[in-house]
């Protein structure tokens, strides 16, 4: 795996290339913001085209990040449940301290009764 980076190196920024379709000058784009792939995209919308090796490296990116995706999957479930969790108690304060403490209690035993 390459080293990524983002944005786009000025060589590629200053190395105009012309739309096979529409002749107008392409911009160069990092895919995935991040890989350090960098592809020419049309300004007119026309597509998006790859010199070289550049489908094979998108194909080796994302088998790497979706070989990471299912080796990391537990680290990232617990990581979302985790701000869910402060989420839910940032809420929870928010509205105790709107309310009454008994229709605070009340409620907060109603939630618990429901699966809030």
């Amino acid at each position: 795996m390459n080293l990524a980076f983002t944005g786009v190196p000025k060589q590629e920024q200053q190395n105009i290339v012309r739309c096979p379709k529409c002749q107008s000058g392409m911009m160069a784009v990092n895919y995935e913001y991040s890989s350090g792939i960098i592809l020419d995209r049309c300004p007119n919308q026309d597509g998006i085209w790859l010199d070289g090796k550049e489908l094979e490296k998108i194909q080796l990116h994302r088998e790497h990040w979706d070989e990471e995706f299912k080796n990391n999957k537990k680290d990232w479930e617990s990581l979302v449940n985790s701000v869910m969790n402060k989420k839910k108690t940032t809420v929870d304060e928010n509205n105790r301290r709107k309310m009454r403490p008994t229709k605070y209690f009340v409620n907060s035993i109603i939630r618990k009764l429901i699966g809030w």
